[in-house]
């Protein structure tokens, strides 16, 4: 990627001096190296994704690894990890790619959950 001063906005993705984007009053800008690391092979953008993974997050996969597909509720039980910590973070890592729904559901009393396991 060439460009005229060396920075890409973060924000925008254009060359910094053709950059139009303002946040907390400055530019945010990156190398331009940087942003041509995007062709990095998938692997390698796999394995930085492995280390973004939040240590809740971490203990969630744990415990799905452990014990096998779970709902939000046995995940709780497992991992020590509030219901209310674990259910919004479930769909980001199945954005992610940590996490699935198996498409199928238990009850527990009369809520029906449904069951997640680790990818």
């Amino acid at each position: 990627m060439t460009t005229l001063t060396g920075k890409i906005c973060m924000l925008c993705d254009k060359d910094f001096a053709l950059c139009k984007c303002y946040a907390a009053g400055e530019k945010k800008t990156r190398d331009a190296a940087a942003a041509a690391r995007r062709g990095d092979p998938s692997t390698s953008k796999e394995a930085a994704a492995s280390l973004e993974v939040a240590p809740i997050e971490q203990k969630i996969l744990e415990a799905l690894k452990k014990h096998g597909p779970m709902t939000t509720t046995e995940i709780t039980e497992k991992s020590g990890i509030a219901f209310k910590t674990v259910t919004p973070r479930l769909r980001p890592m199945e954005r992610q790619g940590l996490v699935r729904p198996t498409g199928e559901s238990r009850f527990h009393g009369e809520r029906r959950s449904m069951v997640w396991a680790a990818l």
